[in-house]
């Protein structure tokens, strides 16, 4: 009897999870917290570890969960040019001063 191995997941996705995962610590919040409404913590926990994909429509509501951009969920730090980066921090600040 052949034991079939699991594909092993891309590295994007697990550096994705990762950022993920940073971020939720970062803001003080468990899975529990980003996966409600519509969302359910054994799911986070999955794309945290890389063992999943997720949608288009969920990576903007964890974002939006998350307070970040999408950007920076997705793109690994020296992707982001320098200009890029200094509008984001200045979006965000925008943001946060507005609230």
């Amino acid at each position: 009897m052949s034991e079939q191995k699991s594909a092993k997941s891309p590295q994007w996705l697990k550096r994705l999870g990762g950022r993920i995962r940073q971020v939720r610590r970062i803001r003080g919040l468990t899975q529990t917290d980003i996966a409600k409404p519509n969302l359910t913590k054994s799911f986070i926990s999955l794309l945290e570890s890389g063992r999943t994909y997720p949608s288009v429509a969920t990576l903007v509501a964890l974002a939006s969960r998350l307070q970040t951009s999408m950007a920076l969920l997705l793109l690994e730090t020296p992707q982001l040019p320098r200009e890029a980066t200094l509008n984001l921090l200045a979006l965000a600040r925008a943001a946060a001063e507005s609230r």
